[in-house]
């Protein structure tokens, strides 16, 4: 089976999206507002996730995952506010394991179907009567 280069990097690329390992920066408050989603921890330890968040003098506001809710956590009640991003030295390093995975297999696929060609073409010429050394045809 022969892949064009092109499906190939559309392979690898997708693979890279697909594996993208997200980690969180720690921000200011005031830089909440230029972030899409934020991470909130709260100073009792519980976390909570809110997009399109919204600084207000004494509360943050945002929707929460459902998109029903609109969660307000006060501002003196927040330990730390953090930003995901993607963690690019991870996200290449499971890609380059997942390829070189799935070559690694492919190689052992066709390394296994070679030997079973092999055994098969082996099993078959003993599996044939053995003429006679003295038997001539003519």
């Amino acid at each position: 089976m022969k892949r064009s280069r092109r499906v190939s990097l559309a392979l690898v690329g997708l693979c890279a999206w697909v594996t993208a390992c997200t980690s969180y920066s720690r921000i200011e408050l005031s830089e909440v507002a230029d972030c899409g989603r934020v991470r909130v921890t709260k100073t009792d330890g519980e976390r909570q996730t809110i997009r399109e968040p919204e600084l207000d003098s004494e509360v943050i506001r945002g929707i929460e995952r459902d998109e029903r809710r609109v969660r307000i956590i006060p501002v003196d009640s927040i330990a730390t506010v953090e930003r995901p991003g993607i963690n690019w030295p991870l996200t290449a390093g499971l890609t380059v394991l997942a390829v070189g995975g799935a070559l690694y297999l492919a190689a052992f696929w066709r390394g296994a179907e070679e030997y079973s060609d092999m055994v098969d073409s082996i099993n078959r010429s003993l599996d044939q009567p053995a003429r006679p050394s003295g038997d001539s045809t003519v």
